[in-house]
């Protein structure tokens, strides 16, 4: 767990645990100039170790495509940081289809996953197997989209329009 659901905060240990995988495979003191431009990379992983590391191994490729020298300095970390984000958020939102948009809306709201019908049953099940949806287990079970969907265009839209929907009382 990387923020806390109710807060909206970070959580350090998740932050901890992440940088705690990446130690194990390199020496990262001697990579990174300074660690905290990874917590924008930590954070968009939604604490998914997959995507974290994909997205730390182009950040490092960028670095070496761009011959950044090690340790790399934080206003280059930082760019590339967000270079990947941005890059990753585009491939989170090509594969979003329009009938999604509500299932994806209704999960981001409730953190819980609709279970109306069979055939809405499926569907959410393949987009936790898209990883569009992660599920959690700290202290009860939630889910929430995955944070690159959420910065999609299409879901940013959506969350939107279904907030100008809303009843006022």
């Amino acid at each position: 767990r990387v923020m806390d659901q109710q807060s909206g905060k970070r959580v350090s240990a998740g932050f901890k645990a992440m940088l705690q995988i990446l130690e194990k495979r390199m020496t990262i003191e001697q990579v990174f100039a300074d660690l905290k431009p990874l917590d924008d990379l930590i954070e968009a992983s939604g604490g998914y170790p997959r995507d974290f590391l994909r997205m730390m191994k182009e950040v490092l490729l960028s670095a070496i495509i761009e011959k950044i020298a090690p340790p790399i300095p934080s206003t280059d970390l930082s760019r590339l940081v967000a270079k990947v984000i941005r890059t990753q958020i585009e491939v989170y939102d090509k594969p979003i289809y329009d009938e999604d948009l509500p299932l994806l809306v209704d999960v981001a709201r409730t953190h819980d996953v609709p279970r109306a019908t069979r055939a809405q049953a499926f569907r959410i099940a393949e987009l936790f197997d898209h990883h569009f949806i992660l599920g959690y287990l700290n202290g009860r079970e939630w889910y929430d989209l995955h944070p690159l969907v959420r910065r999609s265009p299409k879901v940013i839209a959506a969350l939107k329009e279904a907030d100008e929907k809303k009843p006022t009382h």
